[in-house]
This record gives structure tokens, sequence and C-alpha cells, in this order.
């Protein structure tokens, strides 16, 4: 997300309020250990993995290296369902920088789009470039 450190005296001279920090992938990964440790009595990769019906190799690395792995979007939909949590910041994107027009253009797009499947699940979606 490019956090930046600036000191609270920079913020307190000009009376400027400090702005939220974005989420990221530590947090997340926080989120994640502290839901399934509720769901399950403790933090335990076999029982999440149990719940969710991810492997246990995929948790391991997603908990162990979450700075270096990121989940799949399949991976992360079922996480933040199952274990009712945030999406994983990689797949969070900046809703609010988007004008009600463009987004409305956006979705045309997409829905002008062909799909192709692949057992029962949409495999790509193919669009048309705008000139």
């Amino acid at each position: 997300m490019g956090d930046i450190l600036i000191s609270y005296g920079d913020f307190f001279n000009r009376a400027h309020t400090l702005a939220p920090a974005g989420y990221c992938e530590e947090w997340w990964e926080l989120e994640l250990e502290k839901s399934a440790a509720e769901l399950c009595g403790s933090f335990d990769i076999l029982k999440t993995s149990e719940l969710t019906g991810i492997e246990k190799s995929i948790l391991e690395k997603l908990t162990k290296n979450y700075l270096l792995e990121k989940p799949d979007a399949a991976t992360a939909l079922t996480l933040s369902e199952k274990l009712n949590i945030p999406l994983h910041p990689y797949y969070t994107y900046h809703w609010k920088t988007i004008s009600k027009e463009n987004f409305l253009e956006l979705l045309n797009w997409i829905s002008s789009g062909k799909t192709e499947f692949e057992g029962g699940n949409v495999n790509k979606i193919i669009l048309s470039i705008k000139k």
C-alpha cells in the first residue's frame, strides 16, 4: 500500500488530523489467526484446514510467510467467508477513488465481454480493447 512514516510532530504543528494506515498483510494474518482461534478454541492449522477446506500446506505458507505469499482469489474468498475476516489486501482495490460514471462504464465493459467456463467456473473473461 506504500505506507509512509511521518512523525506525529509534523501533524501536530499544522493541526492536521492523522490519516488511518492502510489495511496490510500483517493485520490480515493476525485477523486470520484470531478468527481461527475463536472458532477452533486455539489457532491450529490442521483444524483451520478442516474448517475451511484449504490445504494445511497453503495455510502454513500464508501464516508463516504472509509478506511473501499471497493467496489465490479462490482461497482468499474462502478464508474471508468461512472465517468472517476481510478479504486479503491484495484483492482489496481502492473503490473510493473511482467516480460513479467510471464505475458504470467499467460494469458495461465487463458485461459486454465473453466468458469461458471450465468445470462450472468462469475460467476467462475476454474483453474488447476500447479505443
